[in-house]
């Protein structure tokens, strides 16, 4: 039995990251980025990016510092807006954005690039 998700060909896919950067579907990005199952944007920062009021459920910040990559008044923030944020390592957010994507949630990942993870 295939219990592989059937993910559209326009959902973006975390396809691996690096010191090159971060792959999601087919493309290269050497920056932080924000990826949106649908698109991929630049991230600047955390309070910028909610300034927006994106429709989420959940916000995944993966960074090299794991855990300590999102300050208390982010959380703060974002709690306010009913997101919630799940902050860890690189491997674990690009994973988690995958499955919760394929799920259909309302999601995001923030990636932050670090040249030496």
């Amino acid at each position: 039995m295939d219990v592989t998700p059937l993910i559209g060909r326009d959902r973006k896919v975390i396809q691996s990251y690096g010191v090159d950067g971060f792959r999601i579907s087919s493309e290269t990005f050497a920056r932080n980025v924000v990826v949106f199952p649908d698109h991929v944007e630049d991230f600047d920062s955390l309070p910028q990016f909610l300034a927006q009021k994106p429709d989420l459920d959940v916000l995944v910040f993966g960074s090299s510092r794991g855990f300590g990559g999102v300050d208390f008044d982010g959380r703060q923030q974002a709690r306010a807006q009913k997101i919630i944020i799940e902050a860890m390592d690189l491997g674990a957010a690009c994973r988690t954005y995958n499955v919760l994507m394929a799920e259909g949630r309302r999601v995001a990942a923030i990636l932050i690039f670090d040249s030496a993870a």
